[in-house]
């Protein structure tokens, strides 16, 4: 069974970062990116990094116009695709390119996985394109969602919340990890656009937990 398992996990990896340099990406530079408008770079920079070291990632190196993040993965498929018999662990290392451009701030990512990471013989293989550049790209396009009234919770695609920050709206009112959301304002829940909203504007957001709907109500903040 637990090979079974394992086999699962690996080509569900296999689909989702071994094929990503196939297929680029139907914007400007083939990447991952999004516009900003009526923001500083540096409150995009800032903005940025607070949800990605909420994503469990780690900054490895800052400059002016490039922000670098990793975080290993840790996993068997990774260590099978990605690793080698001198490090079986692999690296996440998504970079973003942030500068001013006409329209705004321009935030363009290059995705990579690095064989070896911090050594002489580091081996970098760009997911930037592909099932892993779309995801990146959901990302930014839901990013500037955090310039606007948020509850402060993670959700993924089979809306389970993932995370519950800290100290944020959610947390108060007693969201919890592994909540299934059913509805947001009375509407069955399908994309985390519905959770944003005006600063200072309550939402209802209703969950399943151990078999049981709850109902919580919900003041949106400005999450720093």
């Amino acid at each position: 069974m637990k090979t079974t398992i394992r086999l699962l996990a690996f080509f569900a990896f296999l689909s989702f970062f071994g094929c990503a340099t196939t297929r680029v990406l139907n914007t400007p530079s083939g990447k991952p990116e999004v516009i900003i408008e009526n923001k500083t770079k540096k409150e995009v920079a800032d903005a940025l990094v607070s949800e990605m070291v909420s994503r469990g990632f780690t900054i490895k190196s800052v400059s002016d116009y490039t922000l670098v993040f990793s975080k290993p993965l840790d996993n068997i498929a990774a260590s099978l695709l990605f690793g080698s018999q001198y490090d079986a662990t692999p690296e996440h290392r998504p970079s973003f390119m942030i500068f001013e451009s006409g329209a705004g701030v321009r935030v363009v990512l290059t995705n990579q996985i690095v064989t070896n990471p911090g050594s002489a013989y580091e081996r970098v293989t760009d997911a930037s394109g592909g099932q892993a550049g779309e995801s990146w790209q959901d990302f930014l396009t839901l990013f500037p969602n955090v310039f606007r009234g948020r509850v402060g919770i993670f959700v993924d695609n089979k809306s389970i919340v993932t995370n519950v920050l800290q100290s944020s709206p959610a947390m108060t009112a007693g969201m919890l990890k592994d909540d299934k959301i059913v509805s947001v304002n009375g509407v069955p829940f399908s994309k985390i656009s519905q959770l944003v909203g005006d600063p200072d504007t309550d939402v209802i957001i209703i969950v399943l937990r151990q078999e049981k709907e709850l109902n919580f109500t919900i003041t949106r903040k400005i999450l720093k």
